[in-house]
């Protein structure tokens, strides 16, 4: 779903009223600086909410908001092997990970691990039972030599090329209509997360915190994993 800039400032003004974080702000005088001063920081807080809304949530609030990775030919993806360590190329608008999965594979991947991860120092082993396998897979997010994000997909089926169940979440945009594009099933946590950072810029802490903890967990977020 699409959402203009508008709506969203209503939106957060209601959720700041709502738990009495400030005046009243439902009914603002357009005519009013403070009015105004407050809306640009609501404006200024929503790719950076929406951003990490979508870092956060369960892939399940994601549904339906993903992408496919681009293909190289015929919709068919296609990897540069190396034993059996495959390379994907990422687009300029990667966020995250949606998922993953190999033909051979017993389950698909949603979540990467990274460089500074103990595991990945272990998945350059020429042995599939340590580097991933087709019942143990690995997905490593990292850089190439060029200094572009590439995934390193580790275990799957011998040869050249494979198809792949391929889904990535992409940066979030303000269209040229002034929309942006927003997963329904988390819209409720952007708002609270909206008028959390908004909050963080006036200086209010405790409004801070209540409003972050409602968002995450609106998003299905554990904390554990911070």
């Amino acid at each position: 779903m699409t959402i203009t800039q508008e709506e969203l400032i209503r939106m957060v003004r209601v959720e700041l009223d709502r738990n009495r974080l400030t005046t009243p702000l439902i009914h603002p005088d357009e005519n009013d600086p403070d009015t105004l001063e407050l809306d640009d920081i609501i404006r200024q807080q929503m790719l950076p909410a929406l951003r990490l809304c979508l870092e956060r949530a369960s892939v399940d609030k994601l549904q339906g908001a993903m992408k496919k990775l681009p293909a190289t030919k015929g919709g068919i993806y296609t990897f540069t092997k190396r034993k059996h360590v495959y390379y994907i190329d990422l687009p300029e608008d990667f966020l995250r990970l949606g998922l993953f999965q190999m033909a051979d594979w017993a389950y698909g991947i949603t979540e990467v691990i990274t460089d500074d991860d103990p595991r990945a120092a272990l998945l350059g082993s020429d042995y599939a039972g340590i580097g991933g396998n087709e019942e143990q897979p690995y997905v490593l997010l990292t850089w190439n030599e060029e200094g572009k994000r590439i995934l390193v997909i580790f275990a799957s089926e011998d040869g050249d090329t494979a198809s792949a169940k391929a889904l990535y979440i992409a940066e979030p945009q303000i269209d040229e209509n002034g929309r942006i594009d927003v997963p329904s099933r988390i819209e409720a946590a952007l708002v609270s997360m909206i008028a959390a950072m908004t909050l963080r810029v006036l200086q209010d802490q405790t409004g801070v915190t209540l409003l972050e903890q409602k968002a995450m967990a609106l998003l299905g977020y554990n904390t554990n994993n911070r």
